[in-house]
């Protein structure tokens, strides 16, 4: 008895690391991205915005005035289809972001935008030093984590504005994709495997089960998310992402009541949807500072 007491204990310790940062921070998850590699750009000495037709009219940009005075052009542009600067007029939702790039040692410049507001469509606009005004054609992002090449080179060194210039390319991130999910897929079995051992299972009758178990559900898990941000973005990302979860916890619970037969029936369904909380609340906060 003082055994158990002590195990529980221990989980109800692992559950409040977990549960005191999402009340801390209010707000996680993974969230979507968009990061822009500009390339034969030629000048280091410019701007570049994300040009969408709903804006909010209140930026979460935080710039001095002076600066606001030197991209006062590329704050009032809106061109014939109604596009303006996400950034500097400010997106519906919160999204991150700097009008600055950082320089590579390639010469090319990254710029990264993240949260939530990242737009599904956008035009890139850049404002040079000197005045210029460079626009893309419109831009579709496919890719929930996406990066893109917006590609310069081609184009004629002017000085007057240009617009549907360029050519952006959005990268389909497969190394990071597969990356993401073997981490996801190590989390889940170190955290399900300890929890196990706590609630005492044991390698010798439950690691087989286990393994097999946390493998197929996170296949599915991983396909169910990409699919679902093809086909719908992110808000339908979180739908089907919440769903998923709670369909993995019943088959898990029915998986273990049935094969993991060394502890009692309560005990194995006690264990599942801990186990899966655990997992689901430690993957969240693992990838929404990404």
């Amino acid at each position: 008895m003082n055994r158990f007491r002590t195990q529980k204990l221990i989980l109800l310790f692992m559950v409040s690391l977990l549960i005191v940062p999402l009340i801390a921070y209010g707000d996680v998850g993974p969230k979507p991205s968009l990061e822009i590699n500009v390339i034969g750009i030629d000048t280091d000495e410019y701007w570049l915005d994300l040009l969408i037709k709903d804006v909010s009219g209140n930026s979460w940009l935080e710039i001095s005035d002076e600066e606001r005075l030197e991209v006062a052009k590329l704050e009032a542009y809106e061109d014939k289809d109604g596009f303006k600067p996400a950034l500097l007029l400010g997106t519906g939702a919160p999204m991150w972001g700097g009008l600055r790039g950082e320089k590579l040692e390639d010469g090319s410049f990254r710029h990264y935008f993240g949260y939530i507001g990242v737009p599904d469509e956008f035009k890139i606009a850049i404002l040079k030093k000197d005045g210029t005004l460079i626009v893309s054609d419109v831009v579709q992002r496919t890719q929930f984590q996406s990066y893109m090449d917006y590609d310069l080179s081609n184009i004629e060194v002017s000085t007057s504005d240009q617009v549907g210039v360029g050519i952006v390319r959005e990268q389909i991130p497969w190394g990071f994709s597969v990356f993401g999910f073997v981490v996801r897929l190590l989390l889940t079995l170190v955290l399900e495997i300890g929890i196990a051992l706590l609630f005492g299972f044991t390698f010798k009758n439950s690691l087989k089960v286990l393994l097999i178990t946390n493998l197929v559900t996170q296949v599915i898990l991983n396909v169910l998310t990409f699919g679902a941000y093809t086909a719908g973005g992110f808000f339908f990302v979180a739908i089907v992402f919440s769903m998923a979860e709670v369909l993995i916890i019943i088959a898990e619970l029915v998986v273990y009541m049935k094969l993991l037969t060394e502890k009692k029936k309560w005990i194995r369904a006690v264990y599942a949807i801990v186990a899966n909380i655990v997992t689901f609340l430690a993957g969240f906060m693992l990838f929404s500072f990404a």
